[in-house]
């Protein structure tokens, strides 16, 4: 008797075992083929691109539809307003991101090491994620955003845009190829260029700069720093130098240039002048 309910019992749990095996084992299949876009506007958009394969809003996508697309424009147009773009990790061979006019408030970009043009502005973002995984970056663009610092560590990057934020301080010690940094409309109180002497245009304007060192930065051409807060600014030697605009410093009145140093474009207020000495 004993036999029979242990044989029964055994009937009854073998599909109950059979059926949870297989949903683990469906479940298992599923992560391996989609990725998870929680964010249904980032779906939709996907979809509108033609990316999202199925066409349907159900929180996923295929591996397969992501993993090879190199350039992805989500800058918002609409009230379509994506907020998340976690999923975005799929993308492994993304070249170039667009996802300005939206609401992100952070990325991690760890796995899209391919990217070489990066355009976020115009967003909510406090945090980027993974740039220093990134091998081949170019360009930067964080305008428009609420970060309050930043440090910048990637090897290859050229040129960074962080225009109207919150910024009261900027680190762009590890990024030795910076050839371009605009920074207006923010509220850093010291920059630190001396380890980006490959950079040619430095934009500053509208912040409380008070002294800047620009002794290593040789290639420069181009310097907006109107607006600022600075005592002292010598540009002697930098023979490269075409534009400066350094007007509407109230407490810096002498500029200090090379004997015979001729700069085609300088913008400066009534009380300034340029002099070969500033006392």
């Amino acid at each position: 008797m004993k036999k029979i309910n242990l044989l029964i019992k055994i009937l009854i749990l073998t599909p109950v075992l059979t059926i949870s095996c297989t949903n683990s084992k469906f479940e298992d299949i599923t992560e391996d083929i989609y990725v998870s876009i929680p964010d249904t506007k980032f779906e939709e958009k996907l979809i509108e691109l033609g990316i999202d394969s199925d066409g349907i809003i159900n929180q996923k996508a295929l591996k397969i539809d992501v993993s090879n697309v190199e350039y992805l424009n989500l800058n918002n147009t609409s009230s379509n307003i994506i907020t998340d773009l976690k999923g975005i990790e799929a993308f492994v061979n993304l070249k170039r991101l667009y996802a300005s006019g939206n609401e992100l408030t952070t990325i991690d970009l760890s796995n899209n090491i391919l990217l070489d043009t990066i355009n976020l502005s115009v967003n909510k973002l406090t945090s980027i994620k993974g740039l220093s995984n990134i091998n081949n970056l170019k360009w930067l663009s964080l305008s428009y955003n609420y970060f309050t610092e930043f440090v910048i560590d990637n090897s290859s990057i050229e040129n960074i845009l962080m225009s109207d934020n919150y910024l009261v301080s900027f680190d762009a010690s590890k990024a030795p190829k910076l050839g371009s940094a605009l920074l207006s409309l923010n509220k850093i109180e010291y920059l630190d260029f001396s380890k980006n002497t490959l950079l040619k245009t430095l934009v500053f304007s509208a912040n409380k700069v008070k002294t800047i060192n620009l002794d290593n930065n040789l290639n420069l051409k181009y310097i907006y720093c109107s607006s600022n807060l600075l005592e002292a600014f010598d540009v002697s030697k930098l023979n490269k130098l075409i534009d400066l605009r350094i007007d509407r410093n109230p407490d810096l009145s002498c500029i200090k240039i090379a004997t015979s140093q001729n700069i085609p474009i300088l913008k400066l207020s009534p009380y300034q002048q340029t002099n070969v000495n500033c006392n």
